[in-house]
Protein backbone atom coordinates (compact mmCIF):
# COMPACT_ATOMS: atom_id res chain seq x y z
CA UNK A 1 0.00 0.00 0.00
CA UNK A 2 1.40 3.37 -1.27
CA UNK A 3 1.87 6.31 1.85
CA UNK A 4 1.69 9.82 2.11
CA UNK A 5 5.21 11.14 3.40
CA UNK A 6 4.14 13.97 4.36
CA UNK A 7 0.86 13.40 6.31
CA UNK A 8 1.34 9.63 6.05
CA UNK A 9 -2.14 8.42 5.26
CA UNK A 10 -1.99 5.38 3.61
CA UNK A 11 -3.65 5.02 0.06
CA UNK A 12 -4.89 2.35 -1.81
CA UNK A 13 -2.86 0.65 -4.75
CA UNK A 14 -2.86 2.10 -7.98
CA UNK A 15 -2.63 5.77 -6.44
CA UNK A 16 0.34 8.06 -6.99
CA UNK A 17 0.30 11.23 -5.27
CA UNK A 18 -1.19 12.76 -1.83
CA UNK A 19 -4.53 14.58 -2.33
CA UNK A 20 -4.01 16.88 0.31
CA UNK A 21 -0.18 17.49 0.55
CA UNK A 22 0.22 17.54 -3.31
CA UNK A 23 3.23 15.35 -2.90
CA UNK A 24 4.09 11.70 -4.45
CA UNK A 25 3.22 8.68 -2.34
CA UNK A 26 6.10 5.94 -1.39
CA UNK A 27 5.88 2.21 -0.62
CA UNK A 28 7.44 2.63 2.97
CA UNK A 29 6.91 5.28 5.36
CA UNK A 30 10.18 7.13 6.79
CA UNK A 31 10.61 6.51 10.34
CA UNK A 32 9.57 9.57 12.28
CA UNK A 33 12.93 10.45 12.74
CA UNK A 34 14.03 10.57 9.58
CA UNK A 35 11.59 13.33 8.52
CA UNK A 36 12.38 16.53 10.14
CA UNK A 37 16.13 16.08 11.99
CA UNK A 38 15.94 19.74 12.79
CA UNK A 39 13.62 22.32 13.71
CA UNK A 40 11.61 24.51 11.17
CA UNK A 41 12.07 28.38 11.03
CA UNK A 42 9.47 30.52 10.73
CA UNK A 43 10.22 32.88 8.11
CA UNK A 44 7.22 35.38 7.72
CA UNK A 45 3.75 35.80 9.24
CA UNK A 46 0.73 36.77 7.34
CA UNK A 47 -2.83 38.57 7.95
CA UNK A 48 -4.96 35.77 6.72
CA UNK A 49 -4.69 32.43 5.45
CA UNK A 50 -5.21 33.41 1.96
CA UNK A 51 -1.94 35.44 2.21
CA UNK A 52 0.04 32.67 3.78
CA UNK A 53 -0.94 30.33 1.11
CA UNK A 54 0.26 32.58 -1.41
CA UNK A 55 3.19 32.71 0.19
CA UNK A 56 3.95 29.35 0.67
CA UNK A 57 2.76 28.34 -2.80
CA UNK A 58 5.23 30.72 -4.05
CA UNK A 59 8.57 29.40 -2.25
CA UNK A 60 7.02 26.00 -3.05
CA UNK A 61 7.44 26.85 -6.63
CA UNK A 62 10.96 27.99 -6.11
CA UNK A 63 11.20 24.77 -4.69
CA UNK A 64 11.72 25.63 -0.97
CA UNK A 65 9.39 23.25 1.24
CA UNK A 66 7.27 25.15 3.44
CA UNK A 67 4.14 24.88 6.06
CA UNK A 68 1.84 26.83 7.32
CA UNK A 69 1.75 27.19 11.23
CA UNK A 70 -1.54 28.75 12.39
CA UNK A 71 -2.00 28.73 15.99
CA UNK A 72 -5.87 28.37 15.55
CA UNK A 73 -6.94 26.87 12.24
CA UNK A 74 -10.39 27.21 13.36
CA UNK A 75 -10.82 30.62 13.68
CA UNK A 76 -10.75 31.60 9.56
CA UNK A 77 -14.16 30.30 9.59
CA UNK A 78 -15.25 32.17 12.29
CA UNK A 79 -13.16 35.71 12.19
CA UNK A 80 -11.52 35.45 9.11
CA UNK A 81 -9.68 39.05 9.96
CA UNK A 82 -8.05 37.68 13.30
CA UNK A 83 -4.83 36.22 14.49
CA UNK A 84 -1.84 35.57 12.03
CA UNK A 85 -0.62 32.60 10.05
CA UNK A 86 3.18 31.48 10.24
CA UNK A 87 5.16 30.37 7.36
CA UNK A 88 8.32 27.40 7.68
CA UNK A 89 10.77 26.46 6.12
CA UNK A 90 13.79 24.22 6.68
CA UNK A 91 16.63 25.75 8.29
CA UNK A 92 18.91 24.88 5.49
CA UNK A 93 16.25 27.21 3.46
CA UNK A 94 15.77 30.53 5.77
CA UNK A 95 18.06 32.64 4.01
CA UNK A 96 16.71 31.75 0.29
CA UNK A 97 12.81 32.15 1.82
CA UNK A 98 13.14 35.35 3.12
CA UNK A 99 14.80 37.00 0.24
CA UNK A 100 12.17 35.56 -1.73
CA UNK A 101 9.83 36.69 0.56
CA UNK A 102 11.09 40.02 0.71
CA UNK A 103 11.58 40.57 -3.01
CA UNK A 104 7.94 39.34 -3.22
CA UNK A 105 7.07 42.13 -1.01
CA UNK A 106 8.77 44.97 -2.69
CA UNK A 107 6.92 44.16 -5.92
CA UNK A 108 10.24 42.57 -7.16
CA UNK A 109 9.09 38.93 -7.92
CA UNK A 110 6.08 37.39 -9.72
CA UNK A 111 3.86 35.97 -7.28
CA UNK A 112 0.37 35.01 -8.79
CA UNK A 113 -2.62 33.02 -7.38
CA UNK A 114 -3.03 31.25 -10.84
CA UNK A 115 -2.54 27.91 -11.35
CA UNK A 116 1.21 27.95 -13.13
CA UNK A 117 0.59 27.66 -17.47
CA UNK A 118 2.37 24.49 -18.74
CA UNK A 119 5.23 25.10 -20.85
Amino acid sequence: MPWCPECRAEYRDGFVRCSECQVDLVAVLPEDGDRDDQEWVEVGAFPTLEAAELAQGYLQGAGIEAELRDPDPGHHEILPASGWVALAVAPDSVAVARQLLDEAEKGQAAVSESEPSAS
